[in-house]
């Protein structure tokens, strides 16, 4: 995480797990400083294959993209 980051707004990110062997899992897809100029808007997780997922779509928000069961958690903003 870049902590010299004060000022970012995305819109319509969408982050694919694509992992190759199972019990592979990323904490977050997006790991962002906290600050009132940094935000995101429409976001999306899922894993593309049966391997793995994600556990938040945003720092610890925005809950898990998981294979099995099928799971595509979306966020509409942050923070």
């Amino acid at each position: 995480m870049a902590g010299t980051v004060h000022q970012h707004e995305a819109w319509g990110l969408g982050i694919y797990s694509v992992f190759t062997y199972p019990n592979v899992f990323l904490t977050r897809a997006i790991e962002v400083p906290e600050g009132k100029d940094v935000r995101f808007h429409d976001m999306i997780t899922t894993c593309l294959n049966n391997y793995g997922g994600i556990r938040n779509i945003i720092n610890n928000t925005g809950g898990a993209a998981t294979c099995h069961p099928r799971n595509w958690p979306r966020l509409t903003t942050f923070p």
